[in-house]
């Protein structure tokens, strides 16, 4: 019994961090420093999701571990964790609106909110710096709501470890979904799909960011008819980038179909 409850919430925990990488803020950034290093570092761009979600995914598992050693209680009043929901849905809908009018610009490319305040920084072709962009990214309402329930799901001597742990899981989450972008990313500029890509995923994450924020408003308002909001969002994150991807494979298939 123990050792499913335990894959269960080891699963649970890599779903979450699988929808975090998916985050609209996540998504642009990542394009950024893709983009910027397509030209600055070819060998780098590639990777350049990895490793930010790496420095992210270090700060996750710290304030994790911090929380759970400080205190096996709630951290967070319920309060404070209601404000950032609405906060969160708020946000969401502002970048879902902005990108949903980008989209239908002549020179479409993702926009968000903190990938804007990042845009310089976005200049850079070390490993380290990038993840240290992760990091800052990372110093977030969300970050902190995420660390306090690993922490609480964590017991025992031991807690820290525990809520450690899990901070990792959740992190190859985030590599699994950010690694992806930047792949993609890169391999449709290499064959010269730059402008298509870039309005597809403007598109897409007007689309997700709008969505998302729907839920999380419902979630607000209704939330014992949102008891698997996670899973919802992570459905909707799957199916819009999948469609995306699709999407951008449809002029190869149709080059090589053409006789």
């Amino acid at each position: 019994m123990l050792a499913t409850h335990l894959l269960s919430l080891i699963g649970l925990t890599f779903l979450l961090g699988l929808r975090h990488g998916m985050d609209p803020d996540h998504l642009a950034m990542v394009d950024n420093l893709t983009r910027y290093n397509a030209q600055a570092a070819p060998r780098l761009a590639r990777w350049c999701g990895a490793w930010f979600s790496l420095g992210h995914g270090v700060l996750v598992m710290g304030v994790a571990a911090g929380l759970a050693l400080l205190s096996g209680e709630h951290v967070l009043p319920h309060w404070l964790e209601a404000a950032g929901q609405l906060i969160s849905a708020g946000l969401l809908l502002v970048i879902g609106l902005l990108n949903l009018r980008q989209a239908a610009s002549p020179h479409a490319h993702p926009l968000a909110l903190r990938a804007g305040l990042f845009a310089r920084a976005a200049r850079v072709s070390h490993p380290l710096l990038i993840s240290m962009i992760g990091m800052a990214f990372a110093i977030s309402m969300d970050t902190i709501s995420q660390a306090a329930v690993f922490s609480m799901a964590a017991s025992g001597e031991f807690a820290w470890g525990v809520a450690a742990l899990l901070g990792a899981i959740f992190t190859l989450g985030m590599l699994v979904a950010d690694a992806f972008g930047s792949w993609w990313c890169y391999s449709a500029l290499q064959a010269a799909r730059g402008p298509a890509y870039a309005r597809g995923l403007t598109l897409a994450i007007a689309l997700l960011s709008l969505t998302i924020s729907a839920l999380g408003f419902a979630r607000f308002f209704a939330p014992q008819a949102m008891e698997h909001y996670e899973a919802y969002g992570l459905g909707v994150g799957l199916t819009v980038m999948g469609l995306t991807f699709a999407a951008g494979l449809l002029p190869r298939i149709a080059a090589r179909l053409r006789p």
